[in-house]
C-alpha cells in the first residue's frame, strides 16, 4: 500500500504542559508535521485562579501575572515556535486562560485542528495509572485524534499496535466500524513509517455465551468447542479483508479470545509496545460522549503511549465559544 485513504493530517496543536514529557512530546509533533506538511500551533493554558483570591490580590496585579508566569510562558510558547520554524515546520503559538481541558477542546474547535499532541500526564491517584484527568477528558470529548505521548527512553518508536474491531456478526453498524477501522489503521501505518516501526494488529474476539451453553443440559463440550471454532474463523475472516489493503506495512497480527481492554492491554505489555491505536468509543456505537469499555481498560493498565480516534459522526459534547 503506497498510499493512505484515511483523514489527512493538515493542523497539528502541541499542549505544553511545563512537565518532563514536553520535551519528547513537542519532538513527536514535529516530525509528523515534518512527514505529513501539517502546520503547528503550539498551545499553553494556564489555570485562572479563584476570583476572590484575585480579588484579594488585585492591588498587586503585576506581581500576580509573573507568579503566574504569564511572561515566562508566553517567551517558552514563543522558543518552541521558533524551533519548529528551523525544522522547516509552519507555526504559531497560543496562550489561553481557564480549565485546561475545556480550553483545548474549545481550541480544535475553533480553528480546525486534526490531532492533539500531549505528554500523559499522571493521575495521582493511589492506583498506577498513566492518564491523569485532563488526558481522559480530552479521550472523552475532543473530537479531533488525540496522541498522549509517554517520555521512553528510547529515541524513537519500535513498535505500535493497532486495536481494531472488525465484526462479521453486525451488518448495523458495519459502516461506521469499518470506517473507524480503516481510520485506525491509516493512523498506525503512518506512525509506524515516520518511525519505522514495527505495527502488529489486534483483533479479540469475543465468545459471549460459552458459558451458557457450557452450562445448559444436552450441550456437549464438543458442539461449544465447534461453535466457538466457527465464530474464531469468521472473525478471522473479517480480519483478513480488513487488513488486505496494509499487508505492506504490517509486522505481526494477533487474533485473541476474550475481553478486549483486558487482552489489548496484556499484549501491549508482552510485545513492548510504545503506542496503541485504538478507537475510544464503546462497540454500541456513537451513543453518547463517554469513553467505551475497552479503552478505559486499556488506558488503565498500559504504560505506553496512546493514539485516539474518534468515530465518524462524533460530535464533542463540549460548545464551542461564541466568536
Amino acid at each position: 500500500m503506497n498510499e493512505l485513504s484515511g483523514d489527512p493530517i493538515r493542523s497539528v496543536c502541541f499542549v505544553r504542559t511545563g512537565g518532563l514529557g514536553d520535551d519528547a512530546a513537542f519532538a513527536r509533533a514535529i516530525r509528523l508535521c515534518e512527514h505529513t506538511k501539517a502546520s503547528l500551533c503550539v498551545l499553553s493554558v494556564l489555570e485562572e485562579p479563584p476570583a476572590g483570591l484575585l480579588r484579594l490580590l488585585a492591588s498587586y496585579q503585576a506581581e500576580v501575572e509573573e507568579d503566574f508566569g504569564e511572561a515566562n510562558e508566553i517567551a517558552e510558547l514563543a522558543r518552541l515556535t521558533d524551533l519548529a520554524h528551523q525544522q522547516g515546520v509552519a507555526a504559531t503559538y497560543q496562550l489561553l486562560r481557564g480549565p485546561v481541558f475545556l480550553e483545548i477542546i474549545r481550541m480544535v474547535i475553533r480553528d480546525g485542528h486534526d490531532l492533539v499532541v500531549k505528554s500523559a500526564q499522571p493521575s495521582g491517584g493511589v492506583r498506577r495509572i498513566l492518564f491523569g484527568h485532563v488526558d481522559r477528558q480530552l479521550l472523552r470529548k475532543c473530537p479531533c485524534r488525540v496522541l498522549l505521548n509517554k517520555p521512553s527512553a528510547q529515541s524513537g518508536l519500535q513498535r505500535i499496535l493497532a486495536a481494531v474491531d472488525p465484526e462479521p456478526f453486525d451488518d448495523a453498524s458495519d459502516a461506521v466500524r469499518q470506517k473507524l477501522n480503516r481510520s485506525i489503521l491509516d493512523l498506525a501505518v503512518l506512525q509506524a513509517r515516520i518511525e519505522q516501526a514495527e505495527l502488529h494488529v489486534v483483533h479479540v474476539w469475543p465468545f459471549q455465551l460459552e458459558g451458557a451453553l457450557q452450562n445448559r443440559a444436552g450441550v456437549t463440550e464438543d458442539s461449544v468447542t465447534q461453535l466457538g471454532e466457527t465464530i474464531r474463523r469468521q472473525h478471522e475472516q473479517a480480519l483478513a479483508e480488513l487488513l488486505s489493503p496494509y499487508t505492506e506495512d504490517v509486522t505481526r497480527v494477533h487474533l485473541l479470545k476474550g475481553r478486549a481492554g483486558e487482552e489489548v492491554a496484556k499484549l501491549a505489555v508482552d510485545q513492548l509496545i510504545d503506542v496503541v491505536v485504538m478507537g475510544t468509543l464503546c462497540r454500541s456505537g456513537i451513543s453518547g460522549w463517554l469513553i467505551g469499555n475497552t479503552a478505559e481498560t486499556v488506558v488503565d493498565q498500559v504504560d505506553c503511549s496512546v493514539l485516539s480516534i474518534k468515530p465518524p459522526g462524533f460530535v464533542s459534547p463540549v460548545e464551542a465559544p461564541p466568536q
